[in-house]
């Protein structure tokens, strides 16, 4: 890197792959659990924002609200 230059703004490090920095607290052996758990936390993001995944986690979650969280005088199992 050019020393005259680290001032400028929206200048970015370009990293290698696999030799990014690690969080502090994070040892150079524990990189390869490091990056899968990141993989996988892209994985559920990607998941969590498709329809069809909020489509079964809202009728989950409104089939439980009816059979659990309703006093069972107010539950008509032809409803559902």
């Amino acid at each position: 890197m050019n020393p005259s230059t680290n001032n400028l703004p929206g200048q970015v490090p370009i990293w290698a792959p696999h030799k990014e920095p690690l969080p502090p607290g994070v040892s150079e052996e524990d990189r390869p659990f490091y990056e899968q758990n990141k993989r996988w936390e892209g994985y559920m993001t990607s998941a969590m924002e498709s329809c069809p995944v909020k489509t079964v986690l809202a009728g989950g979650a409104g089939v439980y609200h009816i059979l659990c969280l309703q006093p069972s005088s107010e539950i008509d199992i032809r409803a559902i």
